[in-house]
């Protein structure tokens, strides 16, 4: 809702060396139906994938808003262990710009939904600059 999967979409596209990976992708590929199982193996897809395209030079945008805090320091913890450089992309849209999207957008995200995602991101960015 924040312009991040267009971003992504374009940054993987301007270069042959470039792959953008979404857990929630994969999770789709799976079947889309939500399970624990399913997304704990949608996660270690992902993290084996990566790994993988880094250890063969590509370039890798992780492009996923739905991880929390302890999955998000698990893909750094994974870049870091291959001494890649590690760049964050912080999207600049509000709360209200992602309600505002997805109504556009029609998706059937709740605004309190967003108002959740866009809180614990934010607690997360502060507690990785103290």
């Amino acid at each position: 809702m924040s312009g991040k999967t267009d971003y992504a979409i374009r940054w993987a596209n301007e270069d042959q060396d470039r792959l953008r990976l979404s857990w929630s992708d994969m999770l789709t590929m799976f079947g889309g139906k939500y399970t624990k199982h399913r997304r704990g193996m949608a996660y270690e897809a992902t993290i084996h994938t990566m790994k993988v395209a880094l250890r063969q030079g590509f370039s890798v945008v992780i492009d996923e808003e739905n991880l929390d805090p302890k999955d998000y320091d698990l893909l750094l913890k994974h870049a870091e262990s291959m001494d890649v450089v590690i760049q964050w992309h912080t999207m600049e849209a509000t709360a209200q710009q992602c309600k505002e999207r997805n109504a556009v957008l029609g998706h059937p995200i709740q605004d309190a939904d967003i108002d959740r995602k866009a809180e614990r991101y934010n607690d997360y960015l502060t507690l990785k600059t103290l």
